[in-house]
């Protein structure tokens, strides 16, 4: 009889494993699945929550921005904060999710072994969805609206955005997912920490009130503040910011990479802890 022998190395800290990850890609599918249909179990509205809670949101900073401040957002404001909210959305519940995601999974973590990132990873794929369900009222709002936009440019600026939020969730998800094995006050402090974010990040205002320069050096930190002005630069509603771009590019692979040498760094030893 033949017989398949593996061998278990201690992972290089400083890469990302794509080999040994597309190995137990099943596993990462069965994860991902497993949480979706876990999330939505039982509920009365399934996927609907994820168009529910972004569609109250806008409509409550809608009523306070009309009754409170009057600033020129280009386009009805409800789709300019909706904008904002959907990729805040998804940067927020992935970073949860993912952070919260190898002490959840401890039991199975402590039976076999498999690439440990693929449990962080799976985490994130739950938020993504809940993303491109929200982006369908998204579309049908641009189109309610009447709000004109290239094809092209919508398209080029959109992934350019995407590809921001997703690569700083992962690096934040990674980092916070091996500092949560260790100290788990991380799961407590995380909600507060990102509804601090939420607020100094332009979900809910337009890059033209921020008249501060150190106000404007502290959004070009932060890659979030760079995505959701792609989002609004892909709708014609504001000039690209190449700098901000650039800095929101470079911040949020310097995010991946911290957060990819942490995590591998915990991993080996994570099982023992959990």
């Amino acid at each position: 009889m033949n017989m398949t022998e593996y061998e278990i190395r201690y992972p290089d800290w400083r890469r990302f494993h794509v080999r040994e990850w597309w190995l137990y890609r099943e596993l990462f599918w069965f994860l991902a699945w497993r949480d979706i249909k876990v999330k939505y179990k039982q509920t009365l509205l399934g996927i609907g929550w994820a168009i529910l809670q972004p569609l109250a949101l806008m409509i409550l900073f809608s009523l306070f921005w009309k009754w409170v401040i009057h600033v020129n957002t280009g386009v009805p404001y409800p789709v300019f904060v909706y904008s904002g909210l959907i990729l805040w959305g998804l940067f927020a519940s992935g970073v949860g999710n993912a952070s919260n995601s190898m002490v959840d999974q401890a039991n199975l973590i402590k039976k076999v072994y498999f690439p440990r990132i693929i449990v962080p990873t799976a985490a994130i794929l739950v938020s993504l969805l809940d993303f491109f369900i929200a982006l369908f009222l998204y579309l049908a709002l641009l189109v309610f609206y009447n709000v004109r936009v290239s094809i092209p440019t919508f398209f080029i600026f959109s992934a350019i955005c995407l590809l921001i939020v997703l690569v700083s969730t992962l690096g934040c998800g990674l980092f916070l997912a091996a500092v949560n094995i260790r100290y788990r006050d991380v799961r407590h402090a995380i909600p507060f920490l990102l509804q601090l974010l939420f607020f100094a990040t332009p979900v809910i205002f337009p890059l033209s009130v921020v008249k501060s320069e150190t106000l404007a050096l502290f959004l070009s930190l932060n890659p979030m503040a760079a995505a959701i002005h792609l989002a609004r630069v892909a709708i014609s509603i504001e000039a690209i910011n190449w700098q901000l771009t650039a800095m929101g590019l470079a911040s949020s692979f310097l995010l991946l990479m911290i957060g990819l040498v942490v995590f591998n760094r915990n991993e080996i030893d994570c099982a023992d802890i959990l």
